[in-house]
Order: C-alpha cells, then structure tokens, then sequence
C-alpha cells in the first residue's frame, strides 16, 4: 500500500487546477494523490475543515500527507485544530496567510 497526498487548492482554483502538475509529480514519485474539492463561498474554514476530516478519513493509506495552498492551508489548520489526534505524515503549507490577508477580512466581514 503506498503513502498517499491529500492536495488542497487555494481560494481562487477551480476544482484545483492549481495543483495540477504537482498532484503529477507527486503520483509519478509513487504517491497516491487526492484533490480535496471544494466550495469557499459563504462556509467559514472550519466547516470546510470538517469536509476534510471526512475526506481524509475515507483514504486508506498507512500515511497521509497533506499539500495546501493559499486558503487549503488555513483550512489544513482548522482541520489540526479540531482533530488533532489525526493521523498524517508530513504538510506542507504553500503561500498560506497563517497572519490573514486583506483579501481574507474583506471575504469574512461580507459573509
């Protein structure tokens, strides 16, 4: 059984094309990889975090490592905020705004 890598898109993707070539890369370097998809527009990151946690827990590796980019990072933090007894291997963070953003005041002030 090989290890696997949970992709998380940022704000902006669309179903994440942004991760595209990596999730490539990653599955020619024998990972098992996994886009988590998802809807940013009226859902604060821990709920989305929640959908994760979900997600994850329906991949059966032996490690589970996560990439996040952008908001999938604040959203991987949730996710280690309220389960943090999950099992993983490694995250990798990837332009995350772990001390906020304009953009992200302006998106929680206008819910």
């Amino acid at each position: 059984m090989r290890e696997a890598v949970v992709l998380v898109h940022g704000l902006w993707s669309v179903g994440g094309v942004d991760l595209l070539k990596l999730k490539h890369s990653l599955s020619a370097a024998g990972y098992e990889c996994h886009s988590f998809n998802y809807h940013v527009w009226g859902k604060p990151p821990a709920k989305i975090a929640e959908k994760l946690h979900a997600f994850i827990e329906n991949i059966d590796a032996p490690v589970i490592h996560i990439v996040a980019h952008s908001f999938g990072g604040i959203v991987t933090l949730h996710l280690f905020d309220q389960f943090p007894f999950m099992k993983q291997g490694r995250v990798v963070l990837l332009a995350a705004p772990v001390n906020g953003s304009a953009v992200g005041r302006r998106i929680s002030a206008n819910p």
